[in-house]
């Protein structure tokens, strides 16, 4: 049979998706910079290819999940070569165990699946990698500003590998929110590079953990740069349960 051919299969009532169709190439909410300041394109069909919004996609440009219907799954195919936001629209409805109204980081060159099995509730197991070629990518973040003296003022990291490049005396980042998030049997790692030649970058955990024995919310101090190398390098893991995070860092 020659054409184009869409099956539908499920419709959900009062959440229209059309879950075995395929979208033509989608434009994410321009500008939007992580944030919901207009009109958010919700995704509608099963299978959404998002294009490169004729070449003006930037990073944090945002789409919207549809309502979280027990039986829907929605795949996310990110070709506009920017990381996108993709946020949860329904009043309560969260993704991976984030509040409702948050959103999750879509890398370049990803296709993340994202399953409804309850209602409210959408989990997806594939965000932060993506591909290239015949390797696998994770998501990271260059060119990262460190902020703040304190916990609260510190900047978030939201990638598995963050190089910052812009440390004042006594500035910061922090570390993902893991208490009652990372379950025993799991592991988190995040690496952070302090590529700055001058100041030692403080890097913060979420709330009152703990890192390498540190005090509750107390900073791990990761050194400037040696001169002549890329950065001082330290990979902070967390394995779920109780345990605090750990640390391995570089010998440059």
């Amino acid at each position: 049979m020659s054409g184009t051919q869409v099956e539908v299969s499920v419709t959900v009532p009062n959440n229209t998706v059309l879950q075995n169709s395929c979208s033509s190439p989608l434009a994410a909410l321009s500008g939007a910079n992580y944030t919901v300041s207009g009109v958010l394109p919700v995704l509608t069909n099963g299978f959404n290819y998002v294009g490169t919004n004729n070449g003006n996609a930037a990073a944090g440009d945002a789409l919207g999940l549809p309502l979280a219907e027990p039986g829907l799954e929605i795949l996310v195919f990110n070709a506009s070569g920017v990381e996108l936001a993709l946020f949860a629209t329904g009043t309560n409805d969260t993704i991976n165990g984030l509040f409702s109204g948050s959103y999750v980081r879509l890398p370049p060159n990803s296709i993340n699946l994202f399953y409804c099995a309850e209602q409210t509730v959408w989990a997806s197991e594939t965000i932060g990698s993506g591909f290239l070629g015949n390797f696998p990518t994770a998501s990271g973040h260059d060119g990262i500003s460190a902020a703040g003296t304190t916990q609260a003022g510190a900047t978030p990291l939201t990638a598995l590998y963050n190089r910052v490049t812009t440390v004042a005396s006594g500035a910061g980042v922090s570390l993902p929110a893991t208490s009652g998030l990372l379950l025993a049997g799991a592991c988190l790692a995040v690496t952070v590079v302090n590529a700055q030649g001058t100041n030692a970058l403080k890097v913060y955990p979420a709330g009152s953990e703990v890192i390498e024995g540190g005090s509750a919310g107390g900073a791990f101090s990761v050194a400037a740069a040696t001169s002549g190398q890329g950065g001082k390098v330290a990979t902070f893991f967390k394995l779920g349960g109780s345990s605090p995070w750990h640390v391995m860092l570089s010998s440059n």
